[in-house]
């Protein structure tokens, strides 16, 4: 099972990498998915450049088609779906959300099991929080931070081994 789920890791990062029309140095991606449905969203930022990019930006920053820029979302949010069948196949607890990370030349991929759909944070917090988490985002106040905070206690909740 370790073996299947880090070759379909490694093929939704080739997935992402072939969106990416430029050289890039770091490359979060996030995978929420739920018995329904779900998202995949990341950001990279390009060699040099300290600034994340998120990848609904990519076809208006570098002129690639829509058309183009959907299909190939469409085919890493079902490897994404293929990750997660991995797990069911095996009998395994479904997690909610996968964060695949390449720092530099480093991948990893982490498990969450936290049911974010039913924990009353919204959809646009909880990128806020990955942005927090990940990419250094600094909270806009003391009300948004005690939000991270009340959502990392929610995650640990529910990762305690």
């Amino acid at each position: 099972m370790e073996q299947q789920i880090n070759e379909k890791v490694m093929e939704i990062a080739q997935s992402v990498h072939k969106t990416i029309p430029v050289a890039w140095e770091n490359l979060f991606i996030n995978i929420t998915l739920t018995f329904d449905g779900g998202e995949v969203y990341y950001f990279f930022n390009e060699e040099g450049k300290s600034d994340y990019i998120y990848n609904l930006y990519i076809p208006k920053k570098y002129e690639l088609p829509n058309s183009e820029f959907r299909e190939n979302e469409r085919r890493t949010f079902k490897l994404a779906w293929e990750l997660r069948e991995i797990f069911k196949n095996e009998e395994q607890a479904l997690w909610t959300t996968c964060v695949i990370k390449i720092i530099g030349t480093k991948l990893t991929a982490t498990f969450d099991y936290a049911p974010w759909f039913e924990s009353g944070f919204t959809s646009g917090q909880q990128m806020d929080f990955f942005e927090y988490k990940y990419l250094g985002k600094q909270p806009a106040n003391e009300k948004e931070l005690e939000l991270f905070k009340a959502m990392e206690a929610f995650q640990q909740k529910y990762n305690e081994n």
